[in-house]
């Protein structure tokens, strides 16, 4: 259902958007065949804007319902709920015109004049006497239109369409919040084309049986919006709402007016976990810290996670690193707040000399919680980036990395090169040798990595349970250290079920709809995973020969090493045949794009794979 975007209190802004259908002059027995103009009124006493500039216009393929009827100049005909002149014919508009579907239609020839009434979006069954409209069911912009006693010889008929709802436009400046519910409105109301123009146009709904509350559309990132009907507010407030964590808003309006929109814009308390990377970087023999109050608010606010007690004691660990001693044994420090220990933070120290990677876990109570990717490099991503134009148009759509995540060289010929790997979806990084690439079915479990104390932790490889997507998601986050494989393709780590049409990891990168950094997201602060861009792969028309991506061609396009994947049976395949990295874009259900550079076969495929493989991953600048 297209929505019209349209004006906010605050600055006037002008806009209006005209097409006219060319037709037919007269009919086959005299009379003039009926032309229409439609437009948008933006009368500053109905129209006020933002400093968004809000502005109403017609998309292609959108469409009007029109009625008409007949009288002779100086009576009156009322529109009837059938068996009018013009009954619901509807006008589309097709390459910039409007169309009427259907035979034509012409003027009455016997000196009679013609009512027209129209109403947007089109509907196929509708009663224009009783216009029902209900936003806790279905949000759109109504708009109606009316012109009267017109005749062949007034030429077009021009429908003015007027806005008849409320905008409430609410912006999130700061803060966390994935869905906002308005408390205490009326939904629903009916209008009556017959009495555009009156005060009876609009009936609200009985306030006793319909007062209640009403879910925000999200348009964009932190943008929320609700059409509702126009209404006297009693106790108006905005819930934000992220899981369980609920921030209250109360604006001073004590009415919403037809016509006109209100936007407001918020700072919610809520915490906005995206913001909160999974990945930290740090130079050799450099500390950095970092709050744990991820641990605590991913719990809170996902709902999947089922709203555990986390009032148990905080813990802070290392889990593994894949360089001896690169971090050492008093080198993760957790700095406790008495008073609130979600405000607590987690200090990591690293040995000079030494680069690697790391992953640091926090537990509340006796279950590990949350886990982060500590990048020991001297890699300054700032200073060493390529910037690529995926359509050929001259506008830079990405700037890259020039490495994967969690490599230490950008020399391809290098193994340290290669980086981490990641099943789609998820943040917790898995190791591989930097000592050789990845030999062809060698297993992940066998990857040498270090702890404290002695320890020698490795990775798990174990089947997935089953098609319970919140059970398997609480498992890998409760243990990291488990890779979790599948059966084969086209299966996921989060379900069974290859025909999952809910797919909860399908958002754990780049948001679907937003196109945003996510809260799984892999990549450190200001950097995110490359999405689509122009309908396009980030890698689309790259060259085909892979000797183009060695560091020895000196071309702008980044050095790839041949590092292949990590299948789904938790081993390694293709390396020194395939460089193969995942993009945050999800394809079909339970798959996520990539690119595949091969070396034997000089081509590019970009395509997908199922996200129960991993691959490494590359990181693109947050365009500011």
């Amino acid at each position: 259902m297209k929505k019209i975007c349209y004006y906010c209190i605050g600055i006037l802004s002008l806009f209006s958007c005209q097409q006219e259908t060319e037709l037919a002059e007269t009919s086959p027995s005299g009379g003039e065949q009926i032309q229409f103009v439609l437009a948008v009124d933006n009368d500053k006493n109905t129209r006020v804007t933002t400093d968004d500039s809000f502005k109403t216009f017609f998309n292609e393929g959108d469409a009007v319902g029109v009625f008409a009827v007949s009288h002779l100049p100086g009576n009156s005909t009322a529109l009837q709920s059938q068996g009018n002149y013009i009954d619901n014919r509807k006008l589309t508009l097709k390459d910039g015109e409007w169309i009427m579907e259907g035979t034509p239609v012409y003027f009455p020839k016997n000196g009679e004049v013609l009512d027209f009434y129209a109403y947007y979006p089109y509907s196929k069954n509708i009663n224009p006497t009783a216009i029902n409209y209900d936003a806790s069911k279905s949000m759109y912009d109504l708009m109606l239109a009316k012109t009267v006693d017109l005749a062949s010889s007034s030429g077009t008929v021009q429908l003015l369409f007027k806005h008849q709802l409320t905008l409430v436009d609410v912006k999130l400046t700061s803060g966390g919040g994935k869905n906002i519910e308005m408390k205490n409105v009326i939904p629903a109301c009916t209008f009556n084309l017959a009495q555009i123009g009156t005060p009876d146009k609009m009936k609200l709904a009985d306030e006793e049986t319909s007062m209640g509350n009403i879910d925000f559309d999200e348009e964009r990132k932190k943008n929320f919006r609700a059409y509702i009907p126009s209404q006297p507010l009693q106790e108006l407030s905005f819930i934000i709402k992220a899981g369980n964590s609920e921030h209250e808003y109360s604006p001073a309006n004590k009415q919403f007016e037809p016509g006109k929109a209100y936007s407001y814009q918020i700072a919610s308390k809520l915490v906005d976990l995206p913001s909160l990377p999974n990945c930290y970087m740090v130079k050799p023999g450099g500390e950095i810290t970092f709050p744990v109050l991820k641990a605590y608010e991913v719990w809170r606010q996902e709902s999947y996670c089922g709203n555990p007690d986390l009032s148990g004691t905080l813990s802070v660990s290392l889990l593994w690193m894949d360089t001896e001693d690169l971090i050492p044994e008093q080198g993760v420090i957790l700095s406790k707040d008495g008073q609130q220990a979600d405000k607590s933070t987690i200090t990591v120290r690293t040995s000079a000399g030494k680069q690697g990677n790391a992953v640091i876990a926090v537990k509340i109570g006796n279950d590990t919680r949350w886990v982060w990717h500590i990048w020991v490099t001297d890699y300054n991503p700032d200073e060493h980036t390529y910037a690529y134009d995926n359509n050929g148009d001259g506008v830079t759509d990405y700037y890259f990395m020039d490495r994967n995540l969690g490599a230490l060289t950008d020399d391809a010929n290098n193994p340290n090169s290669v980086g981490c790997f990641y099943q789609g979806g998820r943040n917790t990084p898995f190791p591989t040798s930097s000592v050789t690439f990845p030999g062809e079915g060698a297993s992940v479990a066998d990857i040498q990595l270090f702890g404290h104390n002695g320890n020698k932790p490795k990775i798990k490889v174990e089947a997935i349970w089953g098609d319970d997507q919140g059970q398997s998601i609480r498992r890998v986050l409760k243990d990291p250290l488990l890779f979790i494989s599948a059966k084969g393709e086209p299966y996921s780590w989060v379900t069974t079920n290859p025909n999952a049409s809910n797919d909860l990891a399908a958002d754990f990168w780049p948001n679907s709809k937003t196109k945003e950094k996510t809260i799984y997201d892999p990549s450190p602060a200001g950097w995110m995973l490359p999405i689509y861009k122009n309908g396009k792969s980030p890698w689309e028309n790259l060259p085909t020969t892979y000797t183009e991506y060695l560091a020895s061609a000196g071309t702008a396009f980044g050095n790839y090493p041949l590092a292949g994947r990590l299948k789904f049976d938790g081993t390694f395949q293709w390396a020194t045949k395939s460089a193969m990295i995942y993009c945050g874009e999800s394809s079909s259900n339970l798959k996520t794009y990539m690119v595949m550079l091969a070396k034997d076969q000089n081509k590019i495929d970009n395509n997908y794979y199922s996200r129960a493989n991993a691959m490494p991953v590359r990181c693109v600048k947050i365009a500011k």
